[in-house]
């Protein structure tokens, strides 16, 4: 008995492994890649940043569970939330450092920014509501473009790759 193309996948499913998530994988490194640039420069640019007197208005450390009922997996991070005023106008940020946010470091950031306590933000000249209470940059910001780079090149590969492994298939179960 023989197995045809039509059989073993649908074209749907073709279409999907071959074209659709090879360029999702693709666009998704591109958005990270441009976020990770758009980071790394803020970062570098926010020892420069002018400041002023804020405070903090939430300060508490939130957790997240993810994984199936035998692999559970917690993780907390803080969220933290402040005040500013710049030209007299009121703006609310929630970044305390460019990159992402270590969970080892939660508690410490919750015990560093309590709530109802004054903080000095930092804000972007040109666009005040972009702000950070730690200026500077961290290896996070880097991580975010190579991570990035790696889902564009996971995408070409696929683009390449699985439509010669799913026509390979076809043909090993068809002989």
């Amino acid at each position: 008995m023989s197995s045809t193309n039509k059989e073993l996948f649908t074209r749907g499913q073709l279409i999907f492994f071959s074209k659709i998530l090879p360029i999702l994988a693709f666009l998704l490194g591109v958005m990270t890649v441009g976020q990770g640039i758009q980071n790394t420069n803020n970062a570098k640019a926010s020892d420069d940043w002018p400041s002023v007197s804020g405070e903090i208005i939430y300060s508490q450390i939130k957790s997240h569970s993810s994984g199936g009922m035998k692999n559970l997996s917690t993780s907390q991070h803080a969220v933290i939330k402040y005040r500013y005023k710049v030209a007299n106008k009121a703006y609310i940020g929630n970044r305390t450092a460019f990159g992402a946010s270590d969970s080892s470091n939660a508690n410490d950031l919750i015990i560093r920014y309590p709530e109802k306590k004054p903080a000095t933000i930092y804000y972007k000249p040109e666009s005040p509501g972009v702000s950070v209470l730690e200026p500077g940059s961290n290896s996070d910001t880097k991580d975010q473009v190579i991570l990035g780079l790696a889902f564009m090149l996971l995408g070409i590969a696929m683009l390449f790759i699985v439509p010669r492994f799913l026509t390979g298939l076809t043909n090993l179960v068809n002989s």
